[in-house]
């Protein structure tokens, strides 16, 4: 039977690739894509939504997937020394695709430099046209 947190990783997990295919939202491809720019601008200061908190305790996850230290080990526990490992993958890979699903939508809304400057480049040659200057 499974345990309280194996269905909340399992739930968290769903929550995130379902919320990828909703119309609008960022698919799972683009949020894959923007990990490591994601990563990037976290560790920069640059994307505030993501603290350098949550940052570390996700690099500290993927750490110990990776790391042939185990808290239950395989070789003594088989099914249980499992349990752990699946636990923490599904919450990071759900705090991951969650982090980047918002970190996209983010990146949509904040315009680039090179955007911004264009439009004020915009703006101040409307405002200085002939037409303009003639209204005024």
């Amino acid at each position: 039977m499974p345990t309280p947190r194996q269905v909340a990783a399992a739930a968290a997990l769903g929550r995130a690739v379902r919320s990828g295919t909703r119309p609008g939202t960022p698919g799972l491809a683009e949020r894959v894509r923007l990990l490591p720019a994601m990563v990037k601008d976290a560790a920069a200061g640059r994307y505030p939504a993501l603290s350098k908190g949550r940052l570390a305790l996700l690099a500290v996850g993927v750490a110990y997937i990776l790391s042939p230290v185990d808290l239950m080990p395989e070789s003594l526990m088989m099914l249980f020394g499992m349990t752990d490992d699946v636990l923490v993958a599904s919450w990071v890979v759900a705090g991951l695709l969650d982090a980047s699903g918002e970190y996209a939508l983010w990146k949509r809304a904040v315009p680039t430099t090179a955007t911004h400057v264009s439009s004020e480049r915009t703006a101040s040659t409307v405002s200085a046209s002939p037409a303009a200057l003639s209204s005024r």
